[in-house]
């Protein structure tokens, strides 16, 4: 069995927290709960991640894209995985991403995936000010209504 490590435990800890707080969240959490079963069972394949399902509804997305993020050598590597399976790859693969690049940060991702990417500088600025969210300004800037 491989130990993943502390931090992606510690924050699926925290969101699986945050979840049981709302209603209806048994399917949510019985997907995270396999994604983390087969990540610390299973070997980093398509087939594996095809396990947790195809991905064409939200808990199974989300399953196969934590089983991803949580075998991932590194940002690519994770992104490959969730694109290599037979069911819903863009949606799979766009979570992991998510989820890769807020573990790892920008300097994670090869400049090549980010060189085409529209609007990147308006992404760029806003992952800037929400990183440092809470300042007066950040109120001017993006008012709350």
């Amino acid at each position: 069995m491989r130990v993943m490590p502390a931090c992606r435990l510690t924050a699926i800890g925290a969101a699986r927290d945050e979840l049981i707080t709302w209603r209806r969240y048994g399917e949510c959490l019985a997907a995270v709960e396999a994604a983390l079963r087969q990540a610390s069972d299973a070997e980093p394949t398509a087939e594996a991640a095809e396990e947790l399902g195809a991905g064409w509804v939200a808990e199974e997305a989300l399953a196969t894209a934590l089983f991803c993020a949580l075998k991932a050598q590194d940002f690519v590597h994770g992104i490959r995985l969730a694109v290599n399976h037979s069911g819903d790859s863009d949606s799979t693969a766009a979570i992991t991403g998510n989820i890769l690049g807020a573990l790892w940060g920008r300097l994670a991702i090869p400049e090549e995936f980010l060189e085409t990417l529209e609007l990147r500088s308006v992404i760029e600025e806003l992952s800037l000010d929400l990183s440092g969210w809470g300042a007066e300004e950040d109120y001017r800037k993006y008012p709350p209504w």
